[in-house]
């Protein structure tokens, strides 16, 4: 097809040049003529040229080629008009042919120009693709030195270096995915030795017929605890693994933090009943009608693991204090109880997964360390921030976890 069209375009112009040679060769024949036919008149004095002239009775081309052969002037090259038209039919003709020349080496040019041009762009291209396939993704093209008019090269040297910084993306993001797998697949298996050899101990003591029917009812409660551990982790690396693969999704919508904040309050009251706690609200009232992106499902999901663990690690009659405030352009909601507290050489690892602890009052208290590693998980997905700190001014236990959570949606 590219082929045709290059043949055509050299036709149709050597149909033009042909057209306007025509033209410009039937304007001096026509001088031609004219001078001829005045040379005619000039040789009749016979019949006057000033009379003739004066009349316009002009003689005809072929009268007047009459009149000069009888003076000897014949064929066009026996008088000056005609070698004059003669001459100048030559160089029409002979410019037409050197400007045709031109233009089919001007047009062979170009497209040997830009046949060359698209050689070096598949072979860059080519060199590319054997890089991406090879894992390396940083192209090394010097793009922005190339010219005005190589702007087809430039685009398409600019798409390739973002399809590279795009794989070399993918390439990360599958690394930490797999890492992360590897991570929790070793963590599971860990934290599952522990039940499990409990597990088989207990129905390997139970299988002795010597058992006493107290004995056989403490191991049988050992047992149904162990299976509650195992159920309450299965159900949060559920939770983890769904939001870690993406397949639960935030809904971020406009709605009252203090709603959110007071269904999880109310939601942990049955469990600090059973202990006979407090839970203060500390609220203030500009605060119980402003409006945070926020998905009120997940954050309160978040904000009941932290006062489940507030609850459990108290003492009967503890006392529960939450509070919200405003900080410029944060809201920040603390959660702040009087149990056993956590101490600092503890506090930077209390949110990562599985982690429970050295504590014996932890230790006994059933539970897997996946809460606040999860509420963590939420907290940053609303582009917020978490963080546990000690009263050390009142010197009393106990602890207060800070979330900070923007305001604005595009925080």
């Amino acid at each position: 097809m590219k082929f045709q069209k290059k043949w055509l375009t050299i036709l149709l112009a050597g149909i033009l040049i042909l057209a306007l040679d025509g033209i410009l060769i039937a304007g001096e024949y026509g001088h031609y003529q004219e001078k001829y036919q005045m040379a005619a008149i000039l040789l009749e004095e016979e019949h006057g040229a000033s009379e003739i002239l004066k009349n316009g009775n002009f003689p005809s081309f072929e009268e007047a080629r009459q009149t000069l052969a009888r003076y000897g002037y014949e064929g066009i090259r026996s008088s000056f008009f005609g070698n004059e038209f003669l001459n100048h039919s030559i160089w029409i003709l002979g410019g037409s042919a050197v400007f045709f020349l031109f233009l089919v080496f001007l047009i062979f040019y170009t497209e040997n120009r830009q046949k060359k041009e698209q050689d070096l762009i598949l072979n860059e291209i080519c060199r590319m693709l054997e890089e991406f396939r090879n894992g390396n993704f940083r192209t090394n093209l010097l793009w922005e030195h190339l010219e005005d008019d190589q702007i087809q090269r430039k685009n398409i040297y600019m798409q390739m270096e973002s399809l590279g910084s795009y794989f070399e993306t993918l390439k990360d993001q599958a690394y930490k995915e797999k890492e992360n797998t590897k991570s929790l697949v070793t963590d599971i298996s860990h934290q599952l030795k522990t039940p499990i050899a409990a597990l088989k101990a207990c129905l390997e003591i139970l299988e002795q017929e010597d058992l006493t029917q107290e004995e056989r009812r403490e191991f049988l409660k050992r047992c149904k605890d162990q299976m509650t551990g195992l159920e309450l982790m299965s159900a949060a690396l559920i939770q983890i693994s769904r939001m870690e693969t993406g397949m639960i999704e935030l809904q971020i919508e406009k709605k009252r933090i203090f709603d959110t904040v007071l269904g999880a309050v109310n939601r942990i009251l049955p469990k600090a009943e059973t202990k006979e706690m407090e839970i203060e609200l500390d609220i203030p009232d500009s605060l119980q009608t402003a409006i945070l992106p926020h998905d009120s499902k997940w954050m309160g999901e978040a904000l009941m693991n932290l006062l489940e663990n507030a609850v459990k690690y108290s003492q009967q009659n503890g006392r529960i204090r939450v509070a919200m405030e405003r900080w410029m352009s944060f809201v920040k909601i603390s959660i702040e109880d009087d149990g056993i507290g956590i101490p600092k050489k503890e506090q930077h690892k209390i949110f990562q997964r599985f982690y429970r602890g050295s504590s014996k009052k932890v230790r006994q208290e059933q539970g897997t360390g996946i809460g606040l590693f999860l509420t963590r998980e939420i907290i940053d997905r609303h582009y917020g921030t978490i963080k546990v700190v000690s009263d050390d001014k009142k010197k009393k236990n106990g602890s207060i976890f800070q979330i900070q959570l923007p305001i604005s949606e595009n925080a």
